[in-house]
């Protein structure tokens, strides 16, 4: 699986099928069982995936396809606290880096 590129804030859903070596339908699939999952959609009606909904359709795989779950059992685990905890750790965490990154190119950038 490839990884999002970090300057796009928003993915269509053919970007997202391919990265992830998924179909379109499957994801379209995905939004009406997974509450969770609402791409944001514009004008035209396209979707629009974030960085998040990526993280979350990555969870949705692992899920699935390694560890076996149903579309029920993805749901009922996603609803749980400690997931939600787990979500918001990692975010905190490549906030965390992204952080870093920007402070190392700041100290860069004040050195030239």
């Amino acid at each position: 699986m490839e990884e999002p590129n970090q300057e796009k804030a928003f993915y269509r859903i053919s970007e997202v099928a391919n990265m992830l070596e998924i179909t379109q339908s499957m994801l379209r699939f995905w939004e009406q069982e997974i509450p969770k999952l609402k791409p944001i959609k514009n004008r035209r009606g396209e979707r629009l995936y974030t960085k998040d909904h990526i993280s979350l359709i990555r969870q949705i795989i692992y899920l699935t396809r390694t560890k076996g779950y149903t579309l029920e059992g993805v749901r009922k685990h996603l609803s749980k606290p400690a997931v939600k905890e787990e979500i918001q750790a990692s975010l905190l965490e490549r906030l965390r880096i992204l952080r870093e990154k920007l402070i190392a190119l700041k100290d860069e950038l004040d050195k030239a």
